[in-house]
């Protein structure tokens, strides 16, 4: 079995407002401050676990996500945030490695360096 849970991965921990919850992709919204990614952000992470008001991000290593529209290219890619708590490809988003890509269920796996 291949596993890349774990691989380089680095979480810092950030206050976060009301709208972070686990495995939330999220956004800055100010100094020290996250909130979840909205459709077109550019996310620095995912809320691995929140309590009260903070949030640990993962802002390195592997992770999962649905996407919408057009599935990510495997290999390097950018994406941002969809409208569904997911990712979309776009020119202006983050740059990720593309690992894995199960069109039938509408997700990818994906390393953020």
């Amino acid at each position: 079995m291949i596993s890349l849970k774990g691989f380089m991965e680095q979480t810092v921990t950030l206050l976060a407002d009301e709208s972070v919850e686990n495995g939330a992709l999220v956004s800055m919204i100010e100094n020290n401050k996250v909130r979840k990614a909205a459709d077109g952000d550019s996310f620095i992470g995912v809320a691995a676990s929140c309590s009260g008001s903070a949030a640990a991000i993962t802002v390195k290593g592997y992770t999962e996500a649905t996407y919408s529209g057009s599935a990510p290219l495997l290999g390097f890619a950018k994406l941002v945030a969809d409208a569904n708590g997911g990712v979309k490809s776009s020119s202006e988003g983050r740059a990720v490695i593309v690992i894995t890509v199960d069109a039938e269920n509408s997700k990818i796996g994906f390393i953020m360096e």
